[in-house]
């Protein structure tokens, strides 16, 4: 393979890929992919695609956020503020899953990993 047949947006699907498949026997390697796919997926040219409920999320993330801040020990609320990153998840799906063929692939996969 060329460095020129190099795809970011390809690159974003199979880390991606990789993260949701991971989760059924690793959660630190699928962060680590998860991680890795949302890089790729900045780095490329596709457009980030938000979920139609982007909004209620926002409101979830800001309701824990200030729930957090005027609790009297603050500090016991950062694991909940760290498990954000965990629903990059949903935008990187939403993202590189584009087409029946990808949603496919990612379903069997899952699939057959969940069978083995």
């Amino acid at each position: 393979m060329k460095l020129s047949d190099f795809s970011f947006e390809r690159a974003a699907f199979y880390l991606t890929c990789g993260s949701v498949i991971s989760i059924l026997f690793s959660i630190a390697i699928s962060n680590i992919l998860l991680a890795l796919a949302f890089a790729a997926l900045l780095m490329s040219s596709q457009r980030m695609r938000f979920p139609s409920f982007w909004i209620p999320l926002v409101v979830f993330f800001a309701g824990t956020v200030v729930a957090v801040l005027l609790s009297p020990d603050p500090h016991a609320g950062t694991p909940a503020v760290r498990k954000f990153f965990c629903f990059l998840t949903v935008l990187v799906v939403y993202s590189t899953v584009r087409t029946l063929h990808r949603a496919r692939a990612l379903l069997l996969a899952s699939t057959g990993v969940m069978t083995l």
